[in-house]
């Protein structure tokens, strides 16, 4: 006995598969359309929705709402279908972009000029710099070699004897052993150096200081007693910079010049003395050593 085979239809006509398919068409238009109308640009200002996309409304209808101004991204534009030219939008897309591309290039001259400007600070601070360090290169030089000179000289000057003249600037005015009414004893004991008030002192020779006193004709006198035992009187001082039993070298400032006592004007009267107590002539004295006066 034969059996019955039911007679088999082709996929495509399988019952389902068609009405699937329908559906999915549907849904990849509703999709499309959905995405065309959301990416669309529109404005408030130009034509209507339907105007724009060269419809007529239906007779008896009235006319679309205008809607919001939609806000399209950069990133929205590529999709976008082509823009008309001379529309609202597209205008507007235009004159953005200009404006986007002048401020970019502005920003970068801005960059620019800035970088150019750190550069010319940097450069011209080197230079000053530089300078600077020049100057003084120069500067210490120019003393160090005034210093040299300096050397040379007191070198070449320094008598053996190592004694300094008490004053670098004077005048010799009173002499030893000058006669006259301005003197007690009729003659001048010591020799006078006229000076400017306050004018620095020095210790002719590497001694000790033995006596300060501050009264009499003399006015205020330091007496340093040297090394051979020689002692130098230092009169009429206007203040005094050492004490007694102070050890001092030679051209060591130990007071200034005054007018203190029995004076015509400010100046130093300086005596000499022997190890045994005796005047001697200052000037010949200084001279014996090796100074110039």
């Amino acid at each position: 006995m034969l059996g019955y085979v039911p007679e088999q239809q082709p996929a495509s006509r399988r019952p389902g598969t068609r009405t699937v398919r329908v559906l999915v068409a549907l849904a990849v238009l509703g999709a499309v359309v959905s995405a065309a109308a959301f990416l669309w640009p529109r404005t408030g200002a130009g034509p209507q929705a339907g105007e724009e996309a060269g419809t007529v409304p239906a007779a008896g209808e009235s006319s679309p709402t205008p809607s919001a101004p939609a806000v399209v991204s950069p990133g929205r534009i590529s999709l976008l279908l082509p823009l008309r030219p001379g529309s609202t939008a597209g205008r507007a897309l235009l004159e953005q972009a200009t404006v986007q591309e002048k401020l970019a290039a502005a920003f970068e001259q801005a960059v620019k000029d800035e970088r150019d400007r750190i550069a010319r600070v940097r450069e011209r601070t080197e230079a000053e710099r530089a300078e600077r360090r020049r100057a003084g290169q120069e500067q210490a030089e120019r003393e160090r070699a005034a210093r040299e000179r300096a050397a040379d000289v007191a070198a070449d000057e320094a008598p053996e004897s190592g004694m300094v003249l008490p004053l670098s600037d004077y005048t010799l005015t009173s002499t030893f052993g000058q006669a006259g009414r301005l003197w007690s004893s009729g003659r001048h004991t010591g020799l006078d150096f006229a000076a400017p008030t306050g004018t620095p002192l020095r210790a002719v020779g590497e001694g000790s200081i033995v006596e300060v006193t501050s009264d009499g004709p003399l006015g205020n006198r330091t007496v340093l007693r040297l090394l051979d035992g020689t002692e130098v009187d230092y009169c009429h001082q206007a203040d005094v910079s050492v004490a007694v039993g102070q050890r001092v070298e030679a051209g060591a400032v130990i007071g200034r010049v005054g007018e203190s006592g029995n004076t015509t004007g400010p100046h130093l009267h300086l005596e000499v003395r022997t190890a045994q107590g005796g005047l001697i002539d200052p000037a010949k004295w200084l001279r014996e050593a090796g100074l110039r006066l």
